[in-house]
């Protein structure tokens, strides 16, 4: 007599929280690897990916308007820099006074600590940009996990938790799916038969009856 195991055994749990909201499978039917088992209520995670992608919008606005800024001040200051250079010229040949060359410069000076002040914040705009692709790829994630798959093909068990119900990450099990498909037997021999059988073992695969007690048909069995 023997004892007959499954090759695999998975137990389906959820990998967000939430509302189960339908269950897809029968009990104790056979189901393929990626059929549809659960569905957990999508409409918050939905919300969230809507909401990241809004964020998304808004900060690449920002960042485009923080590299106009820097344009436009690159701009003001390379006339800027030929203005303080023109007037400094002219100072120095007694055209024009010291006042209005050194309000030149410090219009130019003036337009470089603004230009050095639109690379931080195109800076800080780039970084909040990757900041909400990465929310946006976790809310893609999370979304999908909405709807748990089979990962294996197998036999499903019991349903451990009905729709209706709040769920945990990672928390109790849903459901077991059992793999027949190959099925293990354990079982013993005589101890006297041992040395012929790991002779046999070395050459070939042994065969095995392997039937149901109360299966009066036999089926044979490669191991």
């Amino acid at each position: 007599m023997g004892t007959v195991e499954p090759s695999v055994t998975v137990q389906i749990k959820s990998q967000i929280a939430g509302e189960l909201f339908k269950v897809d499978f029968t009990e104790g039917a056979d189901v393929k690897k990626g059929d549809l088992l659960f569905e957990i209520d999508p409409r918050p995670y939905q919300d969230a990916l809507n909401q990241a992608n809004a964020s998304l919008t808004r900060d690449q606005a920002l960042l485009h308007q923080a590299e106009a800024n820097l344009a436009r001040d690159a701009a003001n200051a390379a006339y800027a820099e030929t203005d303080a250079a023109r007037t400094d010229q002219l100072m120095k040949q007694g055209v024009i006074p010291k006042s209005q060359a050194d309000q030149s410069k410090s219009t130019y000076d003036a337009l470089r600590q603004s230009m050095a002040a639109d690379r931080a914040s195109i800076e800080s705009a780039r970084a909040t940009v990757e900041s909400d692709q990465a929310s946006i790829s976790t809310a893609k994630l999370n979304l999908s996990y909405c709807e748990i798959h089979s990962p294996v093909s197998g036999r499903a068990g019991n349903l451990l938790v009905h729709a209706g119900n709040l769920i945990k990450v990672n928390d109790v099990a849903l459901v077991v799916i059992n793999q027949l498909s190959p099925i293990y037997v354990s079982f013993g021999v005589p101890e006297a038969q041992l040395g012929t059988i790991r002779t046999s073992d070395g050459a070939h695969k042994l065969a095995v009856h392997v039937a149901l007690q109360d299966d009066a048909s036999n089926r044979k069995t490669d191991c």
